[in-house]
């Protein structure tokens, strides 16, 4: 199973909200008029900055381990109408914090490309290990190539003995 978790912070009306929100209830016996929001206008948006993933447990009981989470780098601005429509229905959603342990947080950040060499906060750590990677590579082939020769280097230029004298 896997969570995509988009953040939401207190700001101006989002498109996105505003066209589900009005839609949300607690009630179980109530009818729902069909509606289509435009989950992917949204995902696009959050997930423009990248993301972190990493293996959890989902925040309501049972809370169940081993889900994938994907939660969006980018924080997206709703209005507090919109924000607080989640609150009556989010009311068991409230596990405390859990200790990273042995996982591992992995961060997705998107690379612009090899035409779009921009250092900024965020891109150029990627832009630097890509350069470091290249540049162990080279040395390591240019090991291999010297190793080689060293250890080959005996067979290739040995004197051949001269058998005409015995004929």
């Amino acid at each position: 199973m896997a969570v995509l978790s988009v953040i939401f912070d207190y700001g101006r009306s989002h498109p996105f909200l505003s066209g589900i929100s009005p839609h949300i209830t607690n009630a179980t016996d109530t009818e729902v008029g069909i509606f289509s929001p435009n989950l992917a206008g949204l995902l696009k948006e959050a997930l423009s900055d990248g993301y972190y993933y990493y293996q959890g447990s989902l925040t309501s009981p049972p809370c169940t381990q081993g889900i994938s989470w994907v939660v969006a780098r980018r924080i997206i601005k709703a209005s507090a109408e919109e924000i607080d429509a989640f609150i009556p229905i989010l009311k068991n959603n409230v596990r405390p914090t859990q200790l990273i342990g042995e996982r591992y947080i992995l961060e997705y950040i998107p690379f612009g490309g090899v035409d779009t060499f921009i250092f900024d906060e965020q891109s150029w750590y990627i832009k630097a290990l890509v350069a470091f990677s290249l540049i162990s590579l080279l040395f390591i082939t240019m090991c291999f190539i010297y190793a080689c020769d060293f250890a080959l280097r005996p067979f290739m230029y040995t004197k051949k003995k001269d058998y005409s004298e015995i004929l």
